[in-house]
């Protein structure tokens, strides 16, 4: 009887051999083939991608508060007489944000409940005596108070406790004799420190940017004035700017120092406040209208027009250069409707301007 296993190792043997001596021959032309294929799909991509970029895309908006109120300033300097500005940026020519930007809702808050007691708290955190010195209303503003005794005062924002203090130092000009300041380490800590302890260090001025301006009390004007260095310095003001929105920067209203600040004198390892302000008004994320914007030269059309908003002349005759330009939006230190766009435009010796950059018939 024929055993059909005696001859299958040998059946099983050619098999792989044929196999392996075909995936030999065609492996070559697998590969070349699978090359190809890579290579035309990438090419078909790059030219559909292209095609697409060519096209003009139509820009979506949704300007869902209409006509906004343009953005009010508390710190914009004259233009000086006969201006004239020059463009030296690398580009050669203003640059343009996108055609929209997101403009965000600012709501009026109403005043706090138990306003009393955290506005009292505040005051005895800064040696008030608050059995002797009570609040007083402003006849201006309803929702500002106000603590004075003879030494300091202190303003408070009873709707979000937005705060202004200050000491009288005009009167005592002496407590600035021996001041010595610490490491910019140390100087930065103690800013916090003092904010916490009255509890208004918002989250977004917590991831912001913060810097150091050196400061020299003059006599002769009872007043400060700015040095380079810290050994000129008998004063440290820590200036902190709120976080960034979209990737863009949030500009307070003189560009180049923040209206939240904590100012200081230093010794015997101890500070002492010398003024401090917080002016923060929180912004609906979620409440915003997409509205069209400006181009760069129609921006720096509407700068050397006399139309834009001059926060720092610097040291500049009527010969302006500018020499950089960005997009952000402005910090306002006083109420506003909206959180705006704006175009910054920097120069040399100090210069800075903005230029409201939602266009111009979104605006009343």
């Amino acid at each position: 009887m024929l055993n059909y296993t005696d001859k299958l190792p040998i059946l099983i043997y050619m098999t792989l051999t044929e196999l392996n001596y075909y995936v030999r021959k065609f492996a070559p032309f697998a590969a070349i083939g699978f090359l190809a294929f890579v290579v035309f799909y990438f090419l078909i991509m790059a030219v559909l991608s292209s095609l697409s970029r060519s096209q003009p895309t139509t820009p979506i908006y949704n300007p869902i508060f209409g006509k906004i109120s343009k953005m009010k300033t508390s710190a914009s300097i004259d233009y000086p007489s006969n201006a004239s500005f020059s463009l030296d940026t690398i580009e050669g020519k203003p640059i343009s944000a996108s055609d929209s930007a997101k403009v965000y809702f600012i709501p009026s808050k109403p005043v706090r409940f138990g306003y009393t007691q955290t506005s009292t708290l505040i005051a005895k955190t800064l040696d008030f005596d608050t059995d002797v010195v009570k609040y007083k209303t402003s006849p201006d503003d309803p929702t500002w108070i106000s603590f004075t005794d003879e030494e300091k005062a202190l303003k408070i924002d009873i709707s979000n406790f937005n705060f202004e203090y200050k000491l009288n130092y005009e009167n005592n000009p002496d407590i600035f004799n021996g001041s010595v300041l610490p490491s910019d380490d140390v100087i930065y800590e103690n800013a916090r420190q003092f904010l916490r302890a009255i509890n208004r260090y918002p989250d977004e001025l917590v991831r912001g940017r913060q810097e150091i301006i050196y400061l020299q009390f003059e006599p002769t004007i009872n007043d400060f004035i700015v040095v380079k260095t810290p050994e000129e310095a008998n004063l440290a003001e820590v200036d902190f700017f709120r976080s960034d929105i979209d990737g863009n920067p949030l500009l307070p209203p003189k560009y180049f120092s923040s209206q939240n600040y904590v100012v200081m004198i230093f010794r015997d390892q101890n500070y002492k406040v010398i003024k401090s302000q917080i002016k923060q008004y929180d912004f609906d994320k979620q409440n915003f209208g997409i509205y069209p914007i400006k181009n760069g030269d129609e921006a720096f059309a509407e700068l050397t027009s006399g139309k834009g908003i001059i926060v720092s002349s610097g040291k500049n005759s009527n010969q302006i250069s500018i020499n950089k330009l960005l997009f952000g939006y402005y910090d306002p230190d006083e109420i506003q409707d909206y959180l705006q766009p704006i175009y910054v435009f920097l120069g040399k010796n100090g210069f800075a301007a903005y230029v409201p950059a939602v266009r111009n018939e979104y605006l009343e």
